[in-house]
């Protein structure tokens, strides 16, 4: 049965952080060799990030994930043009992934019931769960210790669980969460990269001072 991954960038993919003891801000891998096992898969993969799109772009060129193995990148851009019409929603809420599942549906043909996704966000899955998507995976948190080491999961685990979900072809009622695992943050996970450059766009500019002025209206007092 036909059915598509969505894969969040940071927690899922890679980590933008900076190491205990160093001051540079890097791109870190959380799977070697990802980009083969995508494209080795039989069945649609596309990313969802609330990165804007340079800098998704950026990442998956870090961590070597081919775009072209890609059925489709779905950015920070594409949920603010998916919201537009409700304005004020976007100025109490932010930008939420579930405002681009329309236009997901329409790209693919594929209902939302038949998409799963990998995000390391509760409150991001439990939006998209209530708003009817077929199955949520929830990659492990990170952790403070030890200072060089990044918590993962094994993508294998991930297609299982996928595979096994497309099969039966209902909705899965609750969150799955995936086994964690801790990497070292070494070489061949680090890529000496970051998205300090990417972040300087008019779009990012725009989009840190509406969430600068959503973080006022919540402050109390």
């Amino acid at each position: 049965m036909t059915a598509l991954l969505l894969l969040d960038l940071d927690g899922v993919c890679a980590l933008e952080t900076t190491l205990a003891g160093e001051s540079v801000v890097e791109i870190f891998k959380l799977h070697e060799g990802l980009g083969e096992e995508i494209a080795a898969l039989d069945f649609p993969v596309a990313v969802i990030t609330h990165r804007s799109r340079k800098e998704a772009l950026r990442i998956l060129s870090a961590i070597g994930v081919n775009i072209g193995g890609m059925r489709g990148v779905f950015t920070a851009e594409d949920f603010l043009f998916a919201s537009l019409g409700k304005p004020l929603d976007l100025f109490r809420r932010g930008l939420k992934k579930s405002a681009a599942l329309p236009a997901i549906e329409r790209k693919f043909g594929i209902g939302r019931a038949r998409m799963a996704i990998i995000d390391d966000r509760d409150d991001v899955l439990q939006d998209l769960r209530s708003n009817g998507l077929g199955l949520c995976m929830q990659a492990p948190g990170q952790i403070a210790e030890p200072a060089d080491g990044l918590v993962s999961f094994e993508f294998s685990e991930a297609v299982r669980v996928f595979m096994e979900w497309r099969q039966t072809g209902q909705v899965c009622p609750e969150i799955r969460r995936l086994t964690p695992l801790a990497v070292f943050a070494a070489h061949p996970r680090r890529t000496g990269k970051n998205t300090h450059a990417s972040k300087l766009t008019v779009f990012s500019t725009v989009r840190r001072i509406a969430r600068y002025a959503r973080n006022l209206r919540r402050a109390p007092g």
